[in-house]
This record gives structure tokens, sequence and C-alpha cells, in this order.
């Protein structure tokens, strides 16, 4: 008789069928109701994940498995078998280099953000995927474990930068939509609900010959989208958005939809399977032109290697700039907010070393930093708010929170020690009459290091000290209804 032990310590931890196949291997005359009833008696040291996988399978492992290299091995192999919902959300995380905002997540599975019969919520399988430390949560997103991942791991800098451009992307097809037509002026939404499943853009069109009439309405159809830019697209990557579309047309009464997966570079392969599927493949460089595609990467590269560009070559982010002001849309070109951060930045990179996303984790108190620069004489961490609204109490108040957590980690590190601190705050919408009052307060009673705050004519003033002319019009472009 096998035991189902052994059968563990030889080949690893195995899907309930894999175990079942080599128990019946070993006894051809054995009953297989006989041998499934075996199974479920689990025997000292042994455990089981139920709720994953198809066929009511379950992961079966040992105890001194648990959470080992091979654990991981055999449940990433698992999962990829048989619980192609959770496939897809790993997936998305290893495309998007480890990392995905917990309020876009959904819409890189198939599993629905509301009630639907046959289907579970993706926040069940959040909670699975958490309770294995398969992923976590980190400053409002998931990350990937190492331990898990098919790729060479998490990339927060990488993911940062292809985040936003992911943004400016949906932003760009928004305007695309609009400009000829498609999609009425202001009804598009991101990462919104449709079909009770999240999609990155969402919008009601009533172009003649799709929209149809419902008891003498006229019945809007729907532009669907979603984002995948940053590498070459496979079948596993795509197959997430397939499903989604196939759901949706298995709803009976959904309304009319035209689906865009908006990319950069498809497989053959993943990209025969999109078109059988009836699915829009929305190239960039052929929806917005080849040197819309150059600036992608360009911003890119400049938000990925900030640190080492601004220092170095500081005049590659005035031509972006430029590139950004010439090729993207003004009416939906929030990018400027998006890279407020390497302004500043460049402004200290014209005297210290910087280092931007800086992240640290004093006892267990994660944070990140938006600019830090190490001068010859002085340590300064920058908190960059690129908005025109002006900052509440409660951010200020945030901030303070984190620049204390900042001063604890100085602490820690020998060569910041015995250096003057400095902690500010560029907010380009200035401060609410309650936020300056405690900024005020706070700056003249903290002893131990400096708390400095800059409004929009401050900041405008300081760029013009070092001569940045360039940044000052971009600032006063996007922010300022009047050149300051």
């Amino acid at each position: 008789m096998t035991n189902l032990q052994n059968i563990l310590r030889q080949h690893g931890p195995l899907l309930s069928g894999d175990i079942l196949r080599i128990m019946e291997e070993a006894e051809p005359d054995a009953n297989p109701a006989a041998l499934r009833k075996r199974l479920n008696r689990l025997a000292s040291g042994m455990h089981r994940v139920f709720g994953f996988f198809t066929d009511n399978q379950a992961f079966y492992y040992l105890e001194e498995q648990k959470y080992t290299e091979v654990f991981f091995e055999s449940l990433r192999e698992a999962i990829n078998k048989a619980a192609k919902r959770i496939d897809a959300i790993l997936s998305a995380l290893e495309f998007q280099k480890g990392y995905l905002d917990k309020d876009h997540v959904a819409a890189y599975s198939f599993s629905p953000i509301e009630k639907l019969k046959g289907h579970k919520l993706i926040g069940a399988y959040l909670e699975q995927l958490e309770q294995f430390t398969i992923i976590r949560q980190e400053d409002g997103r998931y990350l990937l474990s190492d331990k898990f991942s098919m790729t060479t791991g998490a990339n927060f800098n990488l993911y940062k930068a292809e985040e936003t451009a992911r943004s400016l992307v949906l932003r760009q097809f928004m305007n695309w939509a609009r400009t000829i037509g498609l999609i009425s002026y202001n009804t598009g939404t991101f990462y919104s609900n449709f079909g009770k499943f999240q999609w990155c853009f969402t919008s009601p069109a009533y172009v003649n010959g799709l929209r149809e009439y419902r008891d003498n309405q006229v019945m809007p159809f729907f532009v669907l989208a979603d984002v995948l830019i940053g590498g070459q697209l496979q079948e596993r990557h795509v197959r997430f958005f397939i499903e989604k579309v196939k759901i949706l047309n298995a709803q009976k009464g959904m309304s009319r939809f035209m689906p865009f997966l908006i990319v950069d570079a498809v497989e053959s392969a993943a990209f025969a399977l999109l078109k059988e599927n009836g699915i829009i493949v929305a190239f960039v460089d052929q929806l917005f032109g080849r040197e819309y595609a150059e600036l992608l990467r360009a911003l890119v590269n400049t938000i990925t290697n900030a640190g080492a560009i601004l220092k170095n070559n500081p005049d590659d982010y005035l031509q972006l700039l430029s590139k950004i002001d010439r090729l993207v849309d003004g009416k939906t070109n929030n990018l400027r907010g998006d890279l407020f951060e390497l302004s500043v930045g460049y402004y200290h990179g014209r005297s210290g070393n910087i280092d931007l996303g800086r992240r640290i984790n004093p006892n267990g108190e994660r944070k990140e930093i938006d600019v830090f620069a190490n001068y010859p004489g002085e340590i300064y961490a920058a908190e960059c708010k690129g908005y025109k609204a002006k900052l509440s109490l409660a951010a200020v108040d945030e901030w303070l929170a984190k620049v204390a957590v900042i001063r604890k980690w100085l602490d820690t590190v020998e060569p910041y020690r015995e250096k003057p601190f400095t902690a500010e705050l560029w907010s380009t919408g200035g401060f609410a009459d309650d936020a300056l009052d405690k900024l005020k307060k706070v700056s003249k009673s903290v002893k131990k290091y400096r708390v400095a705050y800059y409004d929009a004519r401050q900041i405008i003033q300081k760029f013009k000290d070092i001569g940045a002319g360039r940044i000052v019009e971009s600032l006063n472009q996007y922010f300022f209804s009047e050149p300051l």
C-alpha cells in the first residue's frame, strides 16, 4: 500500500489529482473510491490547501515543506496548471515588475468585483494569496514574493516608471477616442466597473450602427480597454482579458461592447489568440505614432534611472519635458504632476547625490522618500505634492508622521547620523490655512532638524535661482493659470 507521506517526500507537494495518479500506478487493482478515501484521511504532519484549484482539487504538503523553496515552486506549478484565476493575478504581478496598485489589481484578473453567479469575488483570492505569503500589502500596493516569482523578482523603480507610462497611455487613449467621436467627451472613467468586472478604461458610446434600441430608447454600447505595456506579452499575460470578454458575452442582457487591449509588443501566438476572440489589439506606436512610443521609452528610462540622470545628465530631463509638451495633448496631460518629484530631484541634483523613491523600513515602519538628497554637509528629504489643490491639514499631519520615521532611520545610518537634516514639503497648490498654521508652528518648535515648506511662488523662485527656466515654464503652464 502506497504511503502518502512517502509520495510527498519523493515528489514534493502535489495536487490531489497527481497524487491519485501515482497511487493508481502503484496499485492498479485498487478501487479508485478507496484511494480517494485514503487521500482524504490526513496523516500526522500532512496539510492541504482548498479553494484555489479546479475540480475540487487540494494541494498537499508536509509540515517540513511549508514555505520552503520546493513548496513555492510546487504551488506555483499547481496554480499554473489548475487555478487559472490565481494564475492571472500572479502573471500580472510578474509582468508589472512584482507590484500592482491595490485599486487596480482587479482590472488584471477575470474575477468579478461584484457578486456574479458561479464566480468568486477577487477579494477571496487575494486573501488566500496573502495567507500563504505569496503576496503582501505595502504602501497601497500588492507585492509578489520573490520566492514565488517566475521572473527576476520585484523592481520598484521600473514598476513606478511603467505605472506612470500606463497612466499617460490611458489618458491619451481617452482623448483619441473622444477626438474621433467614438465616445462622448466627458464619459470616460478609469479603473471602473462594467459587467461586474474592473477595466482600466470604460465609456459609453453612441455611434450609429453600434448602439441599439430597447423599448424605444437609445442604448449605448461600451468602449472597454486594458493596458499592458513594458514588455512582450505571452499567452499567459493576455488570458485574463480574453476570459473577461468571454464571461461578458455569456451574460444575458449584456450591453454591446468594444474591447481594446493596448500593448507595445505581443508574441505571435498571443496576438493570434486575441484576434481569434474578437479583441482589438491596439499597438501604442500605431495608435499614437512612433515618436509617442519613443517618448514613453524615454519617460520610463528617466523615472527608472532618475538619480543618475538628474545628477549626471540633467539636460535629458529638460528635453523630456519639451517632448511631453509637444506630443501629449494638454487636455489630458496630468503628467507634469506625476513628474513633479523629478523636478525637485533636478533642483537637489545640482548640489548633492540624490535618490528618488528611497524606501526605508525602520522597525517595520515602511516609508518612501520622494527625493532623498545627500549633500556634503547636510541631508534633505523632500516630499513632493504636484497638485493644483491646496494641501490639507490631514496631509500635513501625515507628512509630519513620516518625517518622524525618517529621522529615526537617519539616526541608525552611520554616514547620515551626524549631518544636519532638513525635511522639505513642496506643494504646487499651496496649503490650506490650518495646514499652514501647523507648519509655521512646527517649524519654530522643532529643534533637532529643520522643517521647510514651499508654495507655488516659492517653488518658482527656487528654480529661477538656479537658472532652470525650462522647469519654470513647465510649472507655469500646467499648475498656474497665470505665470508666476
